[in-house]
């Protein structure tokens, strides 16, 4: 036989025999076998390049540009746009119109309506009803029954029983036992008993004893 020639034969036990193989060996006979297959139900397929597995329960895909994950405990999300984070300990907001702040420390209230201030050192009192003054310097009266008034330059007396006078050109006397009569004008102040009152013209005065 010439060559490029290459004998060819089945599975038959003749052809397999190792007598037969030892024959082919020593004539340098080249060898090819087949499989005798049934036309249905088969697919011929080379044997590089390719992998053999059944049509249920997989999914045939490119080796690149893909991930093989299970069907269970998995989201299926693009690699753009989203976050990857657990479901327990945290909460899914929008980036717009909300603030992230710790929950121990912080109150939350509305913008409108409220003011932001310290604990300590601050009263809340409301808008209407009260005045806002400083704890040093000022004393808390009530509007009624009470006069503001300096305090150098006056002086606090009771309503009734006080007469209020400036301090020079007046003097102060008991309302019974004495007169108020003008400095000039009259005579020295005489005691009521042991004196007359007369005229100083067309009189005069002369002891009671002595003259006849």
């Amino acid at each position: 036989m010439g060559r490029g020639w290459v004998f060819q034969h089945d599975n038959d036990p003749n052809h397999t025999a190792m007598a037969t193989k030892e024959w082919l060996r020593k004539k340098h006979l080249k060898e090819g076998y087949h499989h005798l297959i049934p036309k249905e139900g088969y697919h011929l397929i080379p044997k590089e390049g390719y992998h053999l597995i059944p049509k249920e329960g997989y999914h045939l895909i490119p080796k690149e540009g893909y991930h093989l994950i299970p069907k269970e405990g998995y989201h299926l999300i693009p690699k753009e746009g989203y976050h990857l984070i657990p479901k327990e300990g945290y909460h899914l907001i929008p980036k717009e119109g909300y603030h992230l702040i710790p929950k121990e420390g912080y109150h939350l209230i509305p913008k409108e309506g409220y003011h932001l201030i310290p604990k300590e050192g601050y009263h809340l009192i409301p808008k209407e009803g009260y005045h806002l003054i400083p704890k040093e310097g000022y004393h808390l009266i009530p509007k009624e029954g009470y006069h503001l008034i300096p305090k150098e330059g006056y002086h606090l007396i009771p309503k009734e029983g006080y007469h209020l006078i400036p301090k020079e050109g007046y003097h102060l006397i008991p309302k019974e036992g004495y007169h108020l009569i003008p400095k000039e004008g009259y005579h020295h102040l005489l005691p009521k008993e042991g004196y007359h009152i007369l005229p100083k013209e067309g009189y005069h005065l002369i002891p009671k004893e002595g003259i006849i």
